[in-house]
């Protein structure tokens, strides 16, 4: 009879721009037997993802859905093997739709306990996929049922080549704007122009590049650097 080899550690990257619950959440996961956190910051970097090749992703959600998109995005595209999970959400969060299609495979409620946040890394790095009672609706479930993605182009040379040759210069600065994380209030104070004008600008950008969602159009338009 052979001894049984020890199981390989869950690797986790925690991505979270608050320290303090970035430094509470990694010293939760490290505490956990079979689960190593293997790299904490406020931002999501290539470099790491590609050095650590981490198994689970935690990404905030913070106060714009845009960052934190984007930041599921660049995982799945660099490290496709690895699950990305979304926390801190609210029960409420419009943008749900479109963490699904990009790929995204749990939720973790901002009310949620240290236990959910624990279960659902090990679902998720077990291949399951983690949804709560409270996110659950209709179109919800189709959309992950259908397992959407992002198309391949949905970032990079082709769309912004799109998004020049599309829209004007003043949709190009809107759009520019949303992916740094701006709202409309916001955008339109930038600008000097009214919160209505912005509206039309965004709504007119999606129609032009085909990309229907705000978040999907910045993070799409703009995708991330590595530093």
């Amino acid at each position: 009879m052979t001894d049984e080899e020890p199981a390989a550690p869950i690797l986790v990257a925690l991505v979270d721009d608050n320290r303090i619950s970035r430094d509470e959440h990694a010293r939760l996961l490290n505490a956990q037997p079979g689960v190593t956190v293997v790299s904490a910051e406020a931002t999501l970097s290539v470099t790491m993802l590609t050095e650590e090749q981490p198994d689970v992703v935690l990404v905030e959600a913070g106060d714009t859905e845009v960052l934190s998109l984007r930041a599921a995005v660049t995982t799945r595209r660099v490290l496709p093997e690895a699950d990305v999970v979304i926390t801190d959400v609210l029960p409420d969060n419009e943008d749900i739709a479109d963490f699904v299609k990009a790929g995204v495979s749990g939720f973790v409620l901002k009310e949620a306990t240290s236990d959910d946040l624990v279960d659902t890394v090990k679902t998720v790095a077990g291949g399951a996929h983690v949804l709560p009672d409270e996110l659950t609706s209709p179109l919800f479930v189709q959309i992950a049922a259908e397992g959407i993605v992002l198309p391949d182009d949905a970032d990079g040379p082709k769309v912004a080549a799109r998004v020049a040759l599309t829209l004007t210069l003043r949709e190009q600065e809107v759009v520019a704007l949303i992916g740094e994380g701006l709202g409309n209030k916001a955008i339109a104070a930038r600008l000097c122009i009214t919160t209505s004008t912005v509206k039309t600008h965004v709504r007119s950008a999606m129609d032009k590049t085909g990309l229907h969602t705000r978040v999907l159009l910045a993070v799409s338009a703009a995708p991330p650097r590595d530093k």
